[in-house]
């Protein structure tokens, strides 16, 4: 099994959102990393618009979704990298934190590999409070790995049904973040190598997980790309 290299927090970062320093300018912009102009700006936050699309009509109905997202900070992608560590090192248990209307980013808080329970979700958003930041952007959990003996991975790359029902969807704005894995298959070479093994394996081996972020709001079609090519797009928007 094979994962895709993590993101890297590219560091120092322009810090953005409600921590934006006087004189950067906020605005919106779409999974391309390009501005979006026609909508105006919102103060001194950037906004990401979940779509490479920058078609205004497409805009509009993805605002009025809710996919959209805060700029992330540098300490809301390291804490997503952590996440992910953490997640592959306890076999999947799922690991959640909480991102703050302010930019502030809570502790890490462990669940079941299927579920983070109430108790670690006040845990973390106690913990959002004491740092000043009472209103709660949006949420990032993990779905866990895949074990090398099982036979089918045990996480899903999109929300369950759990995700979708939460009663957080009633006020906030924000999209929800799942990171996770996905299964794809690999770019084998036709040359005189060999795959050994039983068919069974032969066909395990074609494939490699590769790690994927999600984002969806209550009953909308999730949104996911390669993280890495996510963090490449935070950084984008950042340095513009």
């Amino acid at each position: 099994m094979s994962y895709s290299k993590v993101c890297l927090s590219a560091m120092p970062l322009l810090l953005i959102s409600f921590l934006s320093q006087p004189g950067d300018a906020g605005g919106y912009y779409n999974l391309k990393g390009d501005r979006l102009s026609f909508l105006g700006t919102p103060g001194a936050r950037k906004v990401i618009v979940l779509t490479r699309s920058s078609k205004e009509e497409v805009i509009n109905q993805l605002l009025e979704a809710n996919l959209v997202i805060d700029l992330p900070s540098s300490g809301v992608i390291d804490s997503m990298n952590e996440a992910y560590t953490r997640a592959n090192h306890r076999q999947g248990l799922e690991q959640k934190f909480l991102v703050g209307s302010k930019g502030e980013v809570s502790v890490i808080v462990q669940g079941t590999r299927y579920e983070v329970p109430p108790v670690e979700n006040l845990k973390a958003g106690l913990d959002l409070k004491t740092k000043g930041d009472t209103i709660t952007a949006y949420d990032v959990h993990t779905h866990g790995e895949l074990l090398s003996e099982d036979e089918e991975p045990y996480f899903m790359s999109g929300p369950s049904l759990t995700d979708r029902k939460n009663d957080y969807f009633n006020y906030r704005h924000q999209a929800s973040i799942i990171l996770s894995y996905d299964r794809e298959r690999s770019d084998l070479s036709t040359g005189n190598s060999q795959t050994v093994g039983s068919d069974n394996e032969k066909e395990k081996n074609n494939y490699k997980y590769v790690q994927k972020i999600v984002f969806y709001y209550s009953t909308t079609k999730p949104v996911t790309l390669p993280f890495d090519e996510f963090c490449n797009i935070v950084k984008k928007i950042q340095d513009h």
